[in-house]
């Protein structure tokens, strides 16, 4: 999964990533609503296949946003202004 590594070429002055935190936005949309629903629409997602993780070692939990279409509708909005931004 690493050969092709030497052969995508660098782009920035940097490791091309940057380190963000949730922003105001995001935080109003999601803490609350997400300590409401931990504990009725958490379960476990499947195993990721193809080594892109380690979730075969180490099991995610997930909220499936799917059947919350207006925070997923949010988040999309403010996730959009994000990436314009980027």
């Amino acid at each position: 999964y690493i050969r092709q590594i030497p052969n995508i070429p660098s782009v920035s002055n940097s490791p091309g990533y940057h380190k963000m935190s949730f922003t105001q936005p995001m935080r109003d949309i999601l803490i609350d609503w997400y300590f409401l629903r931990r504990n009725d629409s958490m379960h476990k997602h499947d195993v990721i296949p193809g080594g892109y993780t380690n979730n075969h070692k180490v099991a995610i939990d997930k909220i499936d946003l799917d059947k919350f279409p207006k925070i997923h509708s949010a988040l999309v909005r403010e996730m959009r202004q994000i990436l314009e931004w980027w």
